[in-house]
């Protein structure tokens, strides 16, 4: 019968103990080299890469867009405003978001308008002039020459006559109960209120 001697049995342990230690250590340091260069990899796919802006010009290529012009635009020195500066250099220096929006609108009107013998039509939709438009805008720009002709909806054309009877119209909100206003009888077109008797019977 073999007797097992416990001074072998803890030195036989503490070798498997430093074997398993070993191999752990081994297996985190690749694991761990592993991650630093996944790491690198993806930090180098979302780095940033330096942008090239290349200008088109007098290109043959049909595809090409022609971009010198806008750079142009955006590299001219911005005026400050004062109260000197006249609402042309304000409009001229509007370059970006809805401004820049503005700005080609200006400058495309005034394209149009400053040609000989130019006919300028004008479409209104939708209930403008309740909101008093037709006073403020369409009649001086048809005194001034700015329209020749208009094409309209009834509706504008309807509510423009509250404004010749002298009826009156009142600056409410949108924001309200349209049951209260019934009860009380007001109309609202969206936030302007007029009487129903008052305004659009006497109208009719």
């Amino acid at each position: 019968m073999t007797t097992i001697n416990s001074k072998n049995i803890f030195i036989g342990l503490a070798v498997l103990l430093a074997v398993v230690l070993i191999f752990n250590i081994a297996v985190t340091f690749n694991v761990s080299k592993d991650i630093k260069k996944s790491a690198e990899e993806l930090k180098e796919k979302l780095r940033l890469g330096e942008i090239e802006l290349v200008v088109v010009k007098n290109s043959k290529c049909a595809d090409c867009f022609d971009i010198s012009g806008i750079l142009s635009n955006i590299k001219k020195a911005k005026a400050n405003i004062t109260k000197e500066t006249a609402i042309e250099e304000l409009v001229d220096n509007m370059d970006a978001y809805n401004g820049g929006r503005l700005r080609a609108a200006c400058q495309l009107l005034k394209e149009k308008y400053s040609q000989e013998d130019v006919t300028v039509g004008l479409s209104l939709a939708g209930a403008l002039t309740p909101a008093g438009l037709g006073l403020s805008s369409i009649i001086p720009l048809m005194k001034h020459g700015f329209v020749d002709w208009i094409t309209s909806t009834g509706a504008n054309m309807y509510h423009d006559l509250h404004f010749a009877f002298d009826l009156p119209l009142y600056h409410g909100s949108h924001n309200v109960d349209d049951r209260d206003l019934r009860k009380q009888g007001v109309t609202r077109i969206y936030d302007v209120f007029l009487n129903y008797e008052d305004v659009l019977m006497e109208t009719d």
